[in-house]
Order: structure tokens, then sequence, then C-alpha cells
């Protein structure tokens, strides 16, 4: 009998021994997180927009589950957070909420977003710098867009999207390109403008940003002839070049800038890439990366004579025989922001942006409202329409200064009731865009559900290394 409950309490205190081993871990190591929202988008699924991005052979959606992340929460205690990161954060604007967002700005510097891009000085009337994505973040935000966009792959179906030019079979669907060239260059030309974040280009959304940082790749088979193969990709009005033959370089620029790279047309698996001021050329995955320019400003739109947004999409051959397969177009990450707004980051403070660009709640928008009482105290909270303020602060007090003030959640999370006649001054909406280091909880690092196996349930696995 002693034996036995000597056996029980031994497998009791094992059961109690894992159970705080996991809870020490949750809590000072790992912490799985649920993804809520769509602003990590297409990176991460959100809960309330997994269902956007999948779709059954018959082309109907089918809802899935969001992702599911871990997050390393001692990255950071033992070396200083890095831009590009994808951090979860308390939410500046009600701490009580974690957040998901890429950390872009970080202490002690200026920050702009031009042309899709971010820009850095530490003085914000010095020299400034394009930041550009490490390589394996640079590949998880390179969007698919041609011929199955990632946000909708029907997009494109039936749709002709490529001009070719003499000698010339281009088919489509299958994203194969046939070339008989002569000694005439001879071209396929995508027809289409790639859009930061719609699928398709026309006239309803002729005024939204279109982007010049793509990428084109292929697996080429050469048939025959010696010449050339071109990718032109055009940006601005200014051309970019990756001539492959037996001598092969890139040349750019009206002044035609040429630098050689030691690569032969063979049959290979080829991509050239705008990207972050870098011209990137992958060859059977040895990649090399060539400077544009040595830009100490962000352009501006009169910089482009009016070809601000006049990109196009390339590929001219001459004197061979080529198959081009698996064609394929991707789009850089192009940050959504007015080029006319400069933040200065503080000490111990970041700038954080969601990779839905358009439709991301995230530093650029962060608004708060303030009531400074009369003692001095000041509270403040998020300044939305939505944010369960009853009586809002404007420019004087609303109901008459008995009328009371009830804040659901202030940036603290802590719910607070005043009278008007209590406040000396009210704001009633003002930047509150940073990130403070203390706030911060870990590195996402990996998405590890939603996995599916078939034929138990069928849809695609999205289990991942979060770049």
């Amino acid at each position: 009998m002693s034996r036995s409950g000597g056996a029980f309490r031994d497998n009791v205190e094992a059961f109690a021994v894992a159970i705080a081993m996991a809870l020490v871990i949750r809590h000072f190591c790992i912490e799985a997180f649920r993804i809520p929202t769509g602003s990590m988008m297409p990176t991460l699924l959100g809960e309330r927009t997994a269902d956007m991005f999948d779709f059954d052979n018959k082309g109907r959606v089918k809802r899935l589950p969001g992702d599911r992340i871990l997050v390393d929460k001692i990255a950071w205690l033992r070396r200083e957070p890095r831009r590009f990161e994808v951090a979860v954060f308390q939410y500046p604007l009600n701490r009580n909420k974690n957040f998901i967002k890429r950390i872009a700005g970080m202490p002690n510097e200026w920050l702009r977003i031009v042309d899709g891009d971010i820009w850095t000085s530490r003085d914000k009337g010095g020299t400034w710098a394009i930041q550009r994505k490490p390589p394996g973040v640079r590949d998880q935000l390179s969007f698919a867009y041609w011929p199955e966009p990632i946000s909708n792959p029907e997009a494109f179906k039936d749709v002709e999207c490529w001009e070719a030019g003499d000698g010339w079979k281009v088919r489509e669907g299958e994203a194969r390109f046939e070339v008989v060239a002569g000694d005439v260059p001879t071209a396929v030309e995508f027809t289409r403008k790639v859009m930061a974040y719609d699928d398709i280009d026309d006239d309803e959304y002729a005024r939204r940003p279109y982007v010049g940082d793509v990428r084109v790749s292929f697996e080429v088979e050469r048939r025959g002839g010696g010449g050339e193969l071109t990718i032109h990709l055009i940006k601005h009005g200014v051309s970019y070049r990756l001539v492959l033959g037996d001598k092969s370089y890139v040349e750019f620029g009206e002044t035609r800038t040429r630098k050689d790279v030691h690569y032969k047309l063979a049959s290979d698996e080829i991509s050239f890439a705008l990207s972050d001021g870098l011209m990137v050329v992958s060859v059977d995955g040895d990649v090399t990366e060539l400077e544009l320019s040595e830009r100490t400003q962000p352009p501006e739109e009169d910089l482009f004579e009016g070809k601000w947004m006049h990109h196009a999409i390339r590929i001219e051959a001459r004197d061979c025989k080529l198959v081009l397969s698996n064609v394929r177009i991707a789009r850089d990450v192009h940050y959504i922001g007015d080029s006319d707004d400069v933040w200065e980051i503080p000490d111990g403070h970041y700038f954080m942006l969601g990779d839905n660009t358009r439709s991301s709640q995230d530093s650029r928008k962060w608004k708060i409202a303030e009531a400074h009482h009369n003692n001095g105290e000041v509270i403040r909270w998020e300044a939305s329409p939505n944010d369960g303020t009853r009586n809002p602060p404007g420019g004087e007090a609303f109901g008459g200064p008995d009328a009371d003030v009830y804040v659901e959640a202030d940036i603290d999370g802590h719910t607070r009731r005043f009278r008007n006649k209590d406040i000396a001054r009210w704001v009633s909406s003002r930047s509150w865009p940073f990130v403070s280091r203390d706030h911060l909880i870990g590195r996402a690092f990996s998405v590890f559900w939603p996995i599916f196996i078939p034929p138990i349930e069928s849809g695609p696995t999205r289990v991942k290394i979060i770049r």
C-alpha cells in the first residue's frame, strides 16, 4: 500500500513539475500567439483574413484558420532588436493588447517613407540612406504577382497580359514562352502595371501606387544560337537591363553604366530584381547584388520629369532559340506613406510597420487623445471613433462642466471616469507612433499552425520560418 501511494505521489510530483516547467518556458522563453487581424498579410494570415487566400478547384473561397506563431522572448535579452525583424509588443495605445508588426525604424534616427521604401537619417537636415532588407527578409517580402497574385490566384485567369513580338510564342496559362530570334532583337512585354496592393491595374485604380521594385524569374532552356537574352526593368522611366550571353552584364541609367556579371547564357534558373536601390541577379541560386547609386536624398517626383509612374517589364532575345518556363513576376513590399511625413524616433523606441501596408494599424496611424487634469495628471487613450469614450473631448467641454467622461481603456488598459470640470486642457488627437523598448515582448520566428494532413483534411500547410 505504501509503495502504491509512493508511486502515485511521484506521478503527481512529475506532473506538477512538468506544468511548472511549461509555465516557466511560456512566461520567460517561448510563447505561442494567435494572429487576429490582416495587418501582416500575406506574410502572416489573421483569423479574419485567412479566407481571402485560398480557393478550391472550382474557384470558391475556402475558410482557413489564422496563423499561430511562436515568439522568442529571450532573443532581445541577449542582443538589441534589428530592423525588419517581426516583433510582438504591447500596443502603445492600450497595453492590454498585443500587436505584431515589423520593426522599421530604430532609436535615435529620422525616418521617411518615399516611393515604397524606408529612408533614414541621423540628422533631419543631413544625408539620408535607403534601408535594405536582408536577403531572407527580401525573399519573404517579394510577393507573387503574375500569373497568380498571392491575394487572388484567379485574378489573371483568361486575361492576356503579354504582348509578343516576332518569333515569340506565349502560352500564358502555362507561364511558358518560346522564341526563335534572328539578328534583329525581338521582345515580349508585360502590358499590365504591377499594383502596390491590387491584383489587376485598370482605370478604376489608376491613381493607386504602381510598384517599380519587381522581380522577374524563369527557367531558361537553350536550344540553339549563341546570341543574347535581355531582361529590361524600367522604373520611373529609367532602364535597368540584365544582358545574358557569352559576356553578361547589367546596364542602367541614361549614361548606360555597365557592370559585368560572371555568367554565361545557358540552361539555368534566372531571376532579375530591383529592390531597395539594388539590382539583384540570381543564376541557379548564385546571387549577386549590385548598387544602383549613392543617392543621399530620397527621390522626388519632379526628378523624373513626369515619368514618376513609368514602369515596364520586357524580355528581349537576339540570335538564339530559347524556351522560358515557369515565368513569374513578383513585387517587393511597397510601403504606403506621405513623403512629407518625417518621424524623429526617440532613444529606446521603435517605429513599426505592417506588411499589409494599405490596411495596417501601425506607427503611421496611431493617435491618442489626452485629458490634462487640473491636478497635473494626464489621461491618454486611443483617439478613435470606436474607443468606447462617452462625451469625447473637443475644443471645449461637452455636455457642461458636470458631465461625466467615460474612457473604456486608457493606454494602460484601465477604465477611467472623470468630469469635464476637472479637466484643464483637452487634446482631441495627436500622433503617438513609437513602441518603447520595455514594451517589446519578443521576436516572432515561426508559424507552427495550421497543419493539414491528407486525406484527413486537405489545405495549405503554412508551417514556416518568419524572416
